[in-house]
């Protein structure tokens, strides 16, 4: 059979059941049938006879209207009558949107019937066109397409065999025309069809219209006829339809269409006798003989490739049903059916129950039924993929014998599958690897705040696959991994490890972020899927957090910061303790993601109580909002005063956040500041700030950058690497940068700030641990350097000048141990390595003031990697002065706060008393402090002059940590001086000798406590600051007395002073007065570190009396503590004259106690203005009121013990504030035994005292015991020097003297009496009450009788045995002792006659009783 089933349309019937196809077959061949007896209206072919339709009144009626009219494009009914209308039987019209004609069916308005016309149209439709070469009589039909009308559409005509026999072959031809007037391109093409389902096309006979439009109107499409084809091999039996058709499409269209028109259409028929005609359908499709591309439409494809089916399991088989039809007039015989190709065994025929087998007879074509047999056919695959093979179905048709197709299907090896979305709200596919999360699929979740509740999300676990897919990892069966799995936890899991074929689990997962920023993990569910085991996916959140950032004076405070630093303010001055506060204001800044919380603002540490929050921040804080605090700093000491601000907040890793502050407690005042102004800065831009600080560099890595780089992520690598326009970048190598020397000595507070960024060329690359900038310092110009900070990468850190928020802020040390800093965190690779820990702001502190200062930077890197610094710059604060000429100030006298520089000579007797902060003096200059004059300078002293102090003069400062280069020269006199006479001294320089000091004297002493004697000490010796010296007076002098003047030449001594005392064989040390000035011997003794090491008491060597045989004859230690001083009287001077008062002069060694061994310090807090004339050894009086510590109450009784040969000895008896009446370290001062041929103390605890505190509140019945000692005989007197307090109005001071049972008020008068030598510690007592003279206690006898006969002298006691006796005469002489006596009657011998004695007699009892009488 001659192939006609090319280009068959595709129908998808194969899943319907075998039984509804074979009813519509039936359907469609009875309607036909039944169609045919209703008309019989279409082309009648009924013999060889052409058949012309020309649309003239001559077509045949069965076309056209009965009777026949000439087609006028009245439209389509069945069988028409009216004139211009063609008959639906044998027409079909499709593609317009008003409707499908159908055959039979009636349209005869708008695109069906456009009426007759003779010029072109634009209106889409059926028109009669009667323009030449047609005419009224003789049109055409014409059809004008237009979008979606006619684009696509047919014209169907239906031709019938009226003969007896069969049709075997059709001839047709027609004519074509066009108006091609549009620039579109529209195809025209004819096909034919057997059934009205399958038309084959004549691609010999399509037509495209030109796409450009023409001049030309209606023009015909070749020579007459313009189409022509003969249809052969068909075999339509008698009564039979064929079918042939015109379509339409658009091939290309800008604008409207062409129009075409039909005309002209012959078919001459030919016919023969009954035969044959074998036909395949499958899904009631023509399956054409020698088909090689099988179809799921017809039923030769199985399983298509996306729908195969499985080689096991269930399900494993499809069967397709085909039906064998004879199509032809006589009967068809099928012998034999056989399946072959190359997995013919993969197909089987298949012959359900009892219905007939595909082999034997099929009857012809009887009238409109079509007989068929059919053939089943099972698939069953042995192996996955495309399996083919052929049919072949032996039979008597003549030309398709053997009838053959081949057939195919696929097949797989079932597999699971695994498939994963988002199961509540976002639902969306999430694709195995995918490292986007979307919101769509809850891949990313919304952003949560650190350490809050955390947001939930849920998953679905598909098993789409064609078997069970199976979790084969143990349960929970989900894993978290990736850069933070923390923060991500399973909260929900699958039940079991199994799940059907198009069945699901759930999971679910709580993203609560432990730190801020984009924070990923990878979610991992391991199955049996073949190629997607594990299933990855990555899912992320934003942790947001509040970012607590601290500023002072607008620089970065970094939490943990230990060095304070006056750029951001942590640093709080020097600051006097008396009565002076300093404020510093801070601000709290929200730099974070969420709101920040801020809780209390604690100050802890040694000095915390000198700190104070005086105003508190608020208490929370929106993103990128800020507030103040301010802490006030009032320090209570002297010295450096830490402490540490602790701020309780929400920040996740800034909590609390801690910063140490620090200030200096001067006492002080310091000098006043400017502001802090820049020294010099490079910034690196074309036209450089100013002042401009100068740099040199070396090494070819190093270079100005204007670019850009990756340095944040998702910066794309478009992040400036400059500040301005421009920095300094190093690439690939070491380079060295070395900024231009500085003089940095009139600046303080010095300090280094630069700005620093990580930058890279690529996404993937950055800064290492071993990518390093250094920064170095010279203090003398580069000649050596110390390198103090080193500023590192971390595992291809980036950060830009903004992004990197840390910063630093180091103390120069000068020791060449750098502090290094860096990333802490290795950053992510998923956002470019960016980090926020990156240091972008480094600060070097309390850099030195030297003349030329030197600051290098050493950068080393690799390629791809930049290291940027950027805005160098040396910061310090100006002190304000006023400099004096030598006739004025420049800027007003200087007060305490100024400094004063000497640019003329100054002479303090003349200008005044020179008052400063600091004091430099020029070069040629004379500062001259002159005789009881005073030059105090709080701090710092420089001298490129000449100083020289005068005797009596004083040099004071404050700073005990002042900076001096000042040597000075200072004149102390003695009092007039004999040969061999000796000074104490100390020296208020260094580098003084002790030869230096009296050049004319050979001989220098020390006091060796280790041995209790004075040591030799050669004249060569440096005296040490602190320490005390005997110096002979020069062997020049003679006995006639001379004023000795000592003069001091070194670097002057200042501050913190410590000389070291021992406790050994004597615990006295021999120490002195280390400054230029007068010290306060209460603050001395007073201090905290000296209370423990030494006693409470000094002793200073005044030398009032003369040398006798190269001896001192009397003891000449005056005594002070905090009740007062005693002193010594010098000979012939009628006064006391060296009563110390508590301010010990310059140059002045006094002995001191030792408790211990240690260190005795001395403070600028101890130094005092003037007082600087009582060096002992001179001749001046000082006035009570002059005194220290006037603040402590105190009543006080000097009382003197003196004979008329000068013999000389002071105590005194104090009741003071804080004393008690036990030994008192500040208030009781032993004597200080030196060969004095007297001594006169008080007693308390059985030591004697040369000063005695007492006890407050005053009684009157207090009792002092008193005691002396002699190293001659004879008579003394006891009197009072002076007093003060409340003994200025106290009637009775009494002295009882126990040897004598007298009682005498030394206010009225001084007391005599007689002593042998010999210590006497129990004759005196001291009392305040007039009723011990009246007492009559003291007159009783006791039961005691004294008398005396003939010399004899006779005691009777009746009451108690006699333990001793003592007999005096009225002047105190001791006649007659005698001990042990243990008997009630005791009489002895006298010697002594007429004159008066007085017995005193102790009892066994502890009774004393006193008897006098007369001798005879």
């Amino acid at each position: 059979m001659f192939n006609l089933r090319q280009n068959q349309t595709k129908n998808y019937m194969n899943n319907k059941p075998l039984m509804s196809i074979c009813v519509q077959k039936i359907y469609v061949f009875v309607a036909v049938l039944l169609f045919s007896f209703v008309s019989n209206s279409q082309v009648n072919i009924p013999n060889t006879t052409p058949v012309v339709i020309d649309f003239s009144s001559t077509m045949p009626t069965s076309v056209g209207t009965n009777p026949s009219t000439a087609f006028a494009g009245a439209g389509f009914s069945p069988n028409p009558t009216i004139a211009g209308r063609l008959n639906s039987n044998a027409w079909d019209i499709q593609g317009f949107s008003f409707g499908t004609l159908g055959f039979g069916g009636t349209q005869t308005v708008d695109a069906f019937g456009r009426g007759s016309i003779n010029t072109g149209v634009i209106s889409h439709g059926i028109y009669a066109y009667t323009e030449l070469p047609g005419s009224v009589a003789n049109p055409a039909l014409l059809v004008q397409p237009a979008a979606g009308e006619f684009a696509p559409g047919s014209i169907i005509l239906r031709l019938k065999n009226t003969n007896t026999v069969n049709l075997t072959q059709i001839e047709v031809s027609y004519n074509l025309f066009v108006r091609n007037d549009e620039n579109s391109s529209s195809s025209f093409n004819f096909s034919h069809s057997p059934d009205n389902i399958i038309y084959e096309n004549e691609s010999a006979l399509d037509y495209v219209s030109p796409d450009a439009a023409d001049p030309f109107q209606w023009v015909s499409v070749g020579v007459s006829p313009s189409r022509s084809i003969i249809i052969s091999g068909i075999n339509v039996a008698p009564g039979a339809f064929y079918y042939l058709r015109w379509s339409c499409e658009d091939v290309t269209i800008s604008g409207d269409r062409d129009e075409f028109g039909l005309d002209d259409i012959t078919i001459t028929g030919t016919f023969g006798a009954p035969a044959p005609e074998i036909n395949v359908t499958g899904n009631g499709i023509t399956i054409v003989n020698g088909d090689t591309t099988p179809r799921i439409a017809d039923g030769t494809e199985f399983a298509s490739s996306s729908s195969p089916i499985r080689t096991f399991g269930p399900e494993t088989t499809q069967t397709v049903t085909f039906r064998i039809q004879n199509i032809g007039g006589a009967t068809l015989n099928v012998s034999n059916v056989v399946i072959g190709g190359p997995h013919a065994s993969d197909f089987t025929i298949y012959i359900p129950g009892a219905s007939p087998p595909p082999t034997g007879t099929i009857a012809g074509v009887s009238g409109s039924v079509i007989s068929f047999r059919e053939l089943s056919i099972i698939f069953n695959p042995s192996a996955p993929g495309l399996r083919q093979a052929v049919v072949y179905i032996y039979n008597d048709d003549s030309n398709e014998n053997p009838y053959v197709f081949n057939i195919q299907g696929y097949a797989f090896d079932p597999v699971p599958e695994i498939d994963l979305q988002g199961n509540t709200v976002n639902t969306g596919i999430i694709v195995d690897g995918s490292m986007i999360p979307i919101t769509s699929n809850n891949t990313l979740f919304s952003n949560q705040v650190v350490g809050g509740t955390g947001e939930i999300k849920d998953y679905k676990i598909r098993s789409i696959g064609t078997m069970a897919l199976t979790l084969t990892g143990a349960s929970p069966y989900v894993t978290i991994s990736g850069a933070n799995p923390s923060d991500f936890t399973l909260m929900t899991w699958p039940n079991s490890g199994t799940i059907n074929t198009g069945f699901f689990k759930t999971f679910s997962i709580k993203f609560n972020p432990t730190a801020p920023g984009i924070r990923t993990a990878i979610v991992s569910i391991a199955n049996n899927d073949p190629n997607e085991n594990p299933y990855d996916f990555l899912i992320q959140g934003v942790g947001i957090t509040p970012e607590m950032d601290v500023f002072g004076d607008g620089q970065p405070i970094v939490n943990g910061s230990t060095i304070p630093s006056f750029v951001n303010d942590t640093f709080f001055d020097y600051v006097n303790i008396n009565a002076t506060t300093l404020d510093r204001v801070y601000t709290i800044q929200n730099n974070g993601t969420h709101t920040l919380s801020i809780g209390a603002i604690t100050i802890s540490g040694a000095a915390a109580s000198d700190y104070t929050v005086i105003t508190s921040p608020s208490a929370t804080l929106a993103v990128g909002a800020s507030t103040t605090f301010v802490i006030r700093f009032d320090p209570s000491v002297v010295g450096l005063r830490d402490a540490t601000v602790s701020i309780v907040n929400n920040d996740l890793n800034e909590n609390p956040y801690v910063f140490a502050i620090n200030g200096y407690g001067v006492d002080y005042i310091p000098c006043s500041y400017g502001i802090l102004e820049t020294i010099a800065v490079q910034d690196f831009e074309t036209t450089p700030a100013t002042p401009t600080w100068g740099y040199t560099n070396s090494g070819a890595s190093l270079s100005l950058v204007t670019t850009n780089g990756y340095a944040v992520s998702g910066d794309g690598g478009a992040t400036n690497k400059f500040i301005g326009a421009r920095a300094l970048q190093n690439v690939n190598g070491t380079g060295n940068v070395t900024m231009s020397n500085i003089n940095t000595t009139q600046f303080s507070d010095v300090q280094l700030n630069f700005r620093i960024g990580a930058f890279s060329a690529t996404a993937s690359e950055g800064l290492d641990l071993t990518d390093v900038v250094k920064v170095s310092i010279s203090s003398n110009g580069g000649t050596t350097w110390s390198d103090e900070v080193r500023v590192t990468g971390n595992v291809n850190s980036v950060w830009s000048f903004v992004s990197g928020i840390a910063s630093t802020s180091k103390s120069f040390t000068g020791t060449n141990t750098p502090s290094t800093v860096g990333p802490v965190t290795v950053p992510s690779g998923t956002i470019n390595y960016q980090t926020t820990e990156g240091y972008s702001t480094v600060v070097l502190t309390n850099l030195p003031k030297v003349a030329n200062l030197a600051v290098r930077f050493t950068i080393n890197n690799n390629a791809n990697e930049a290291w940027v610094i950027d805005n160098v710059t040396l910061f310090g604060r100006r002190e304000v002065s006023s400099t004096w000429n030598g006739t004025a100030w420049n800027n007003g006298v200087p007060t305490s706060s100024i400094i004063a520089i000497l640019d003329g000579d100054y002479n303090t007797s003349i200008q005044g008393d020179l008052s400063a902060c600091k004091c430099q003096i020029n070069s040629g200059r004379l500062l001259t402090v002159s005789s009881n004059t005073n030059a105090l300078i709080q701090s710092n002293l420089v001298n490129n002059g000449t100083i020289v102090i005068e005797n009596s003069g004083s040099l004071v400062q404050r700073n005990d940590y002042a900076v001096n280069s000042a040597s000075i020269t200072m004149k102390r006199d003695t009092t007039p001086m004999k040969l061999y006479d000796y000074t104490y001294w100390s020296s208020p320089v260094s580098g003084q000798t002790l030869t230096a000091l009296s050049p004319g004297s050979t001989h220098f002493f020390e006091f060796n406590p280790t041995i209790a004697n004075w040591q030799f000490t050669a004249g060569s010796t440096t005296m040490t600051a602190g320490k005390g010296y005997i110096v002979r007076s020069p062997n020049s002098f003679t006995s006639t007395p001379a004023v000795f003047n000592g003069q001091f030449v070194g670097n002057v001594n200042n501050g913190f002073t410590q000389i070291p005392v021992i406790n050994g064989t004597s615990n006295w040390n021999l120490i002195g007065n280390p400054y230029p000035s007068a010290i306060n011997a209460d603050l001395f003794l007073g201090y905290t570190g000296n209370t423990g090491v030494i006693g409470g008491t000094i002793y200073l060597w005044t030398h009032n009396t003369p040398l006798t045989n190269n001896v001192y004859t009397t003891n000449d230690y005056a005594v002070y503590n905090l009740v007062g001083g005693v002193g010594t009287s010098a000979i012939n001077s009628g006064v006391n004259n060296t009563n110390p008062t508590g301010k010990i002069a310059s140059g002045q060694g006094f002995f001191v106690k030792a408790l211990a061994n240690g260190n005795v310090t001395f403070l600028n807090s101890m130094r005092v203005l003037g007082n600087n004339n009582s060096f002992f050894r001179t001749n001046s009086l000082l006035s009570v009121n002059q005194e220290s510590n006037g603040e402590l109450e105190k009543h006080r009784l000097w009382l003197n013990l003196t004979n008329t040969q000068g013999a000389f000895k002071q105590t005194l008896i104090g009741y003071v504030e804080n004393a008690t009446n036990e030994l008192d370290r500040d208030f009781d001062g032993t004597t200080l035994a030196a060969g004095n041929v007297i001594n006169f103390y008080s007693i308390c605890n059985n030591e004697t005292l040369a000063i005695q505190g007492r006890t407050l509140p005053f009684v009157t019945e207090d009792v002092v015991p008193l005691g002396y000692s002699s190293t001659i005989t004879g008579n003394f007197e006891i009197s009072i020097e002076r007093k003060d307090g409340l003994f200025n109005s106290l009637d009775d001071i009494i002295l009882e003297d126990k040897e004598l049972q007298t009682y005498h008020n030394l206010k009225e008068s001084s007391y005599s009496f007689f002593t042998n030598a010999g210590t006497f510690n129990e004759r005196f007592l001291l009392r305040y009450s007039s009723q011990a003279l009246s007492n009559p206690e003291n007159n009783l006898d006791y039961g005691v009788q004294v008398y005396v006969n003939n010399h004899q002298l006779t005691i009777n006691s009746k009451n108690d045995l006699i333990e001793s006796i003592k007999v005096y005469d009225i002047l105190g002489r001791n006649l007659f002792s005698k001990e042990k006596i243990n008997a009630d009657v005791f009489s002895t011998m006298l010697n002594e006659t007429k004159q008066s004695l007085i017995v005193k007699i102790k009892l066994n009892n502890g009774i004393m009783v006193t008897k006098k009488v007369i001798a005879n």
